[in-house]
This record gives C-alpha cells, sequence and structure tokens, in this order.
C-alpha cells in the first residue's frame, strides 16, 4: 500500500516484471491500476529500458493481457501485438 499524498489514502500498488530469459535482465515499474492501457505502457516502458523486444514474448496467464488461457496456446489480447509493432516501428 502507498499512501497519497494528494488524496490521503492508502493506494494499492502492483508491481510489472519482466525478465528476459538468458540474460536475466529485470524491468520492474510499479503501477497502480492493472488494466490493458498499464500493460501495454509497462510493456513499452520495458523494451524501450532494454533497447529492444525479444523475438518471443511469454506471458503468464493475466486476465489484462492473455483472452483464453491455454498451456499450450494461449489466445494473446489483441493490443499486445498492435503496441509491438508500435514500439518496433
Amino acid at each position: 500500500m502507498w499512501h497519497d499524498p494528494v488524496t490521503d489514502r492508502r493506494v494499492a500498488v502492483w508491481a510489472f516484471a519482466m525478465i528476459l530469459a538468458c540474460s536475466r535482465m529485470l524491468f520492474v515499474q510499479p503501477v497502480l491500476r492493472m488494466d490493458q492501457s498499464s500493460w501495454c505502457a509497462s510493456h513499452v516502458a520495458a523494451f524501450e529500458y532494454f533497447g529492444g523486444a525479444p523475438a518471443r514474448i511469454v506471458c503468464d496467464n493475466l486476465k489484462t493481457g492473455v483472452d483464453r488461457p491455454d498451456l499450450y496456446d494461449p489466445q494473446i489480447n489483441r493490443a499486445m501485438p498492435s503496441s509491438l509493432r508500435f514500439t518496433m516501428s
């Protein structure tokens, strides 16, 4: 929990974490909401931090990022590929 000095309320804070598999480089960003826009913005920030995007992304079954979870072929949210195209261009 974080105390917001503007509203004088306690606010829940989550951490977005991305770890590169081979180098084990870590990117962590605090987020106040776990919605689609903050999820995509955190990915873009991570790719900027790493200096590019990996060839393959494996995400957990976060409801914001995965429309249909499946062990072998999950259906990824459509906003993710479009934000990747924006980042890579």
